[in-house]
């Protein structure tokens, strides 16, 4: 902050004030998101999560074929 655009100890607070406040806003914009976004990422298993959790048994080449 040694150079500014603003002239005075009034302005230059109120201009710190405002910087901060959107930074607070940003913070819980963020915060909000993510208590929104996470529950709802985790609720669906990943598509192969059988194969991960329970692999089947046979080799690697084997394709089903009887």
């Amino acid at each position: 902050m040694r150079y500014t655009q603003y002239r005075g100890l009034a302005q230059v607070t109120n201009w710190v004030k405002l910087k901060f406040a959107a930074m607070n806003l940003k913070k819980l914009a963020t915060q909000k998101w993510k208590e929104c976004f996470i529950p709802w990422f985790f609720q669906f298993p990943p598509l192969n999560a059988l194969e991960t959790r329970f692999p089947q048994p046979g080799f690697s080449t084997d394709w089903g074929e009887h």
